[in-house]
């Protein structure tokens, strides 16, 4: 019996000698430890140190485990439990190892203990990585819980199984009400199946995958999360599950819509503002050129007889040019320079003065309706402009209706806008918070497409087929020189509005210079020194001077018409002044001319209108104000009370 379990111990010592596990045999009669080669190596003991006794193994213990070691052993001989304990142990040289131990007492036929047999093998390395790995383990979970992320793991159902404290933050839910749940409790019904198409494209592949989804809190906000999901592989490579990092997104994006919004509206008013600028220049530039035509036609008509046949085609030259003059006006509206008369007007009133008017300017199949409010507070605005906004704004509807059957609404009232309202309108960037009023036109038409919402206040855009396309710009000019806004909501197939919101009045209303009556049969006495940089308008004003009785001299600028007036300041009874010219413009011409003789008359000459140029215009003490196209009658209706 004996040998036979000799034979099986060498055998058993030989395959652990290549493994590193050593063998130990205690006899507890005699006290006797026997260990075999690799028990040596494991305690780094030589054999001729070894005592062969159990105070050997004792002595090589780490203090710290001496105790508990010996205890382990004295129960397992008691047959108290078996013994499975890990120690250290301290070799020769002051290196700490980690030691495994299994036993197994041996008894004799009376249930002595006689025999204890042992494995030992040093565990340190598995130790250190357990303890690297614990110690990894500590940092994620410190990552998992401290990351502003939302960090979620869920099985191959789509159940929870972890959720951080970023997440109970985003998602308004506790662990321990999201554990076990289906994770698709934070979607809403809407996106259900695009994550669920994300959830599949996701298992056929080994990546991960982004996505940005809308997501639904525990107190039923909707938030937009941007996603990075991965699977979870076992050592199989078989897919366990998912996991999840989530950011809220949410004010991100509502900061890049804000941005984007702005930045539409810079770019609208840019291009409000270069187009305005262009239009302006243009009307100025055409109200030159019809100065020279209408001041021709009318001197043309002073030479003929009464009988004369020309006088009808002269009528003809003279019609057409004032249609021309007023497109330039509907240009210099579309441009904010289209002010002439400022007063305070009751909006409402204004309505029911155009009443008639309208009426007669839509399709018989259109009913205007009228909402208007009485007792508005005032505007500061001019009444002809105003109407002109109302009434294109009616014919924009009743051609929006067609031939159908239709109604168109307007309606007046006040309002109080805030910041919020007025970014969500046309030309408000600037404009303050407070009271307005306000005018809105509503049809029941076809209404329109953003892609034809964004141009419509273009000039000449028109989506009718023979539409000149400036009413709405000449609106928007309008609105933006009265520093109001726009704001409009239209939809195919549900019709439009547009609503125009105005200041109160403050202050008192601007009084223009005022022109007189048409005197044709006026003549007076005197030197005009005439200012301009367009021959045709300096040909033109020095014959309808000449006959009027008045010496003429001619100037092509500032420059030149301030040299010719140093020399003979007391020559000019009065300067017919251009207000825009290279080189020096109206305007410094006027002071340099005032400083040099301050009670000259000067009247300044615009294809502006007279209100935006006096406004603009810093200097006292003009004359009078010439709006350019002007006829022979009204050159002499300014000069009657001028030239004394």
């Amino acid at each position: 019996m004996l040998l036979e379990l000799r034979e099986k111990e060498e055998r058993l010592a030989l395959a652990t000698l290549h493994n590193g596990i050593g063998i130990w045999d205690l006899n507890l009669i005699t006290q006797e430890l026997v260990w075999d080669d690799s028990m040596f190596s494991l305690y780094r003991i030589r054999r001729e140190d070894f005592s062969g006794t159990k105070e050997a193994w004792s002595a090589a213990l780490h203090p710290d485990d001496f105790e508990r070691g010996n205890r382990e052993v004295n129960d397992a001989i008691s047959g108290i439990k078996p013994l499975d304990m890990e120690f250290r142990v301290v070799w020769p040289n002051g290196e700490i190892h980690n030691i495994k131990a299994l036993a197994k007492v041996f008894r004799d036929e009376h249930g002595t203990p006689v025999r204890m047999l042992g494995t030992n093998w040093d565990i340190t390395a598995l130790k250190q990585a357990e303890a690297s790995l614990k110690d990894a383990n500590q940092k994620l979970r410190l990552h998992f819980d401290q990351t502003i992320m939302a960090a979620i793991e869920w099985d191959m159902d789509f159940r929870v199984t972890r959720w951080n404290p970023a997440a109970e933050k985003i998602f308004g839910y506790t662990q321990q009400e999201a554990l076990g749940q289906n994770a698709s409790f934070i979607v809403p019904e809407s996106s259900i199946r695009d994550v669920n198409e994300i959830w599949q494209a996701l298992l056929k592949q080994t990546g991960g995958l982004k996505s940005t989804n809308e997501n639904v809190r525990k107190d039923g906000r909707t938030i937009l999360c941007e996603w990075y999901n991965t699977l979870l592989i076992d050592d199989g490579g078989k897919a366990t599950g998912g996991a999840s990092l989530a950011l809220d997104i949410t004010k991100r994006h509502q900061a890049q819509i804000e941005r984007e919004n702005i930045e539409r509206k810079m770019q609208e008013t840019q291009k409000l503002e270069s187009l305005g600028v262009l239009a302006g220049g243009i009307a100025h530039d055409f109200n030159n050129l019809l100065t020279g035509i209408l001041g021709n036609a009318s001197l043309a008509s002073m030479e003929l007889t009464p009988e004369s046949p020309l006088h009808a085609y002269l009528e003809s030259i003279n019609e057409g040019s004032m249609r021309a003059a007023d497109l330039c006006k509907q240009m210099l509206a579309y441009s904010g320079r289209g002010r002439f008369v400022v007063q305070r007007l009751d909006l409402s009133q204004i309505v029911e003065e155009t009443t008639q008017m309208l009426k007669i300017s839509i399709s018989k199949k259109a009913v205007l309706r009228f909402q208007l409010e009485k007792d508005l507070p005032p505007l500061n605005a001019d009444a002809t402009q105003i109407r002109q906004v109302i009434m294109n704004l009616v014919i924009n509807a009743s051609e929006a209706i067609g031939e159908k059957s239709g109604f168109i609404t307007i309606s007046t009232g006040r309002t109080r806008v805030d910041r919020v309202y007025l970014d969500s309108t046309l030309l408000a960037p600037d404009l303050p918070e407070g009271e307005y009023v306000y005018v809105e036109v509503s049809d029941s038409g076809g209404g329109m497409s953003d892609e034809t919402k964004a141009r419509i206040f273009d000039p000449f855009f028109t989506t009718k087929f023979t539409g000149r396309g400036l009413g709405l710009a000449a609106v928007l000019g309008i609105v933006r020189g009265h520093k109001g806004a726009i704001s409009i909501e239209s939809k195919l197939g549900h019709g439009t509005t547009f609503r125009l919101v105005f200041p109160t009045a403050t202050g008192t209303s601007e009084a223009p210079v005022q022109i007189p009556n048409a005197a044709e049969k006026w003549t007076g006495r005197g030197t005009v020194l005439v200012v301009d940089d367009e021959e045709p308008v300096r040909k033109i004003s020095e014959r309808m001077l000449t006959l009027s009785g008045l010496d003429v001299v001619l100037a092509c600028d500032g420059r030149e018409a301030l040299d010719i007036f140093k020399a003979d300041p007391d020559r000019f009874s009065l300067v017919l002044l251009d207000l825009t010219m290279p080189h020096m413009g109206g305007e410094e011409t006027f002071k340099e001319l005032q400083k040099l003789r301050p009670d000259v008359p000067v009247v300044l000459m615009s294809g502006y209108n007279q209100q935006d140029v006096l406004v603009n215009f810093h200097t006292k003490g003009l004359a009078s104000f010439l709006q350019k196209p002007f006829t022979i009658d009204t050159l002499r209706a300014v000069l009657r009370n001028v030239i004394v």
